[in-house]
């Protein structure tokens, strides 16, 4: 795991100092429109493959506070598992974030439905509603004049008792562009 970080940390520190990719969008703070926007694309393929689309959008309401929205798909299988477990989401999210400079705390509501092939078969129910509310602190490094790259650290703040790092906490890489 500790090995796992370090490569996705190293890969975004390159990709800060060389490469513009648009990961995850975040936080506007450019000349001009309040909006900014982007979204997410993950792709995870080996024992666990994990793909993820979640388009968003957001608005600073003032330069020190910003709220966002979006909407995602997310497919997760774990080969591992007997028998291999599969996990479809869907969903959307609401956040908010207070800047201090370039540091900025992050509240998010995440509202989602999944259908988990173990948890259907014991529970019989086919898709399952759960709700998740996270919160953290993070840090954006501009790239252009309305473009930047950012890190944040968020917990799942309604299951703080069950802290197993990647899980909860988690971190999230990001990329936004304001228009």
């Amino acid at each position: 795991m500790k090995k796992t970080i370090r490569i996705v940390f190293g890969l975004f520190l390159l990709g800060n100092l060389f490469i513009n990719t648009n990961l995850y969008s975040q936080v506007y703070g450019g000349e001009g429109s309040k909006w900014y926007g982007g979204g997410s694309l993950g792709i995870n393929i080996g024992s666990i493959t994990a793909i993820s689309i979640m388009p968003e959008a957001a608005y600073a309401v003032t330069d020190y506070f910003h709220i966002g929205a979006g909407i995602g798909y997310s497919y997760y299988q774990d080969n591992r598992a007997v028998p291999v477990r599969k996990l479809n989401e869907w969903g959307g999210k609401l956040y908010g974030r207070l800047f201090f400079m370039d540091f900025f705390v992050h509240v998010e509501y995440a509202p989602v439905y999944q259908n988990d092939s173990y948890y259907s078969s014991l529970s019989g129910n086919d898709w399952v509603y759960w709700d998740y509310f996270y919160g953290g602190v993070g840090y954006r490094s501009w790239v252009g004049g309305n473009s930047f790259m950012s890190v944040a650290l968020l917990f799942d703040l309604k299951n703080l008792d069950n802290i197993n790092f990647g899980y909860n906490p988690f971190i999230r890489f990001g990329f936004g562009v304001g228009f």
